[in-house]
């Protein structure tokens, strides 16, 4: 359980440091209601689980979960395919962020220090290697 919040914690931080957080908020009320949600699964879940408490029919129960959970994995909109798009979009995306709306200023002018040949964004001076080696790091980071 505590590796579960441990996982959360980590999208939740990484959905910050991306300034996605609206993003991916919306996708998880999008998967819990409207057409199609995972109410169903988790109510299909619930519902033969409990019927694994009767002695007897723990062995069909048992079955029916991992028929249920294959369903999940391997329906034309389930998680195998949502993975594999979204695998596909990440891969398309770029590696260094640009400055939205809301603005991502450090990734913004760590890149236009890096187009400036060297010199510091905030300064306008040639970067010393810990300089550059740390704007590489927030560039790594910011592309979380």
């Amino acid at each position: 359980m505590a590796l579960a919040f441990v996982l959360v914690g980590v999208m939740l931080v990484a959905s910050g440091i991306k300034n996605t957080q609206g993003q991916l908020g919306a996708l998880i009320v999008s998967d819990f209601t409207g057409a199609g949600n995972f109410w169903y699964y988790i109510a299909g879940i619930f519902a033969v689980g409990t019927i694994g408490y009767y002695q007897p029919a723990r062995d069909i129960s048992r079955l029916l979960i991992v028929l249920i959970l294959l369903v999940l994995f391997l329906s034309n909109e389930g998680i195998w395919a949502q993975l594999q798009s979204g695998l596909a979009t990440a891969q398309a995306a770029p590696s260094v962020p640009q400055a939205g709306p809301t603005g991502n200023l450090i990734g913004a002018a760590l890149s236009a220090g890096q187009a400036a040949a060297g010199a510091s964004p905030i300064l306008g001076a040639a970067q010393s290697a810990g300089q550059a080696a740390g704007g590489a790091l927030f560039n790594l980071l910011g592309g979380l």
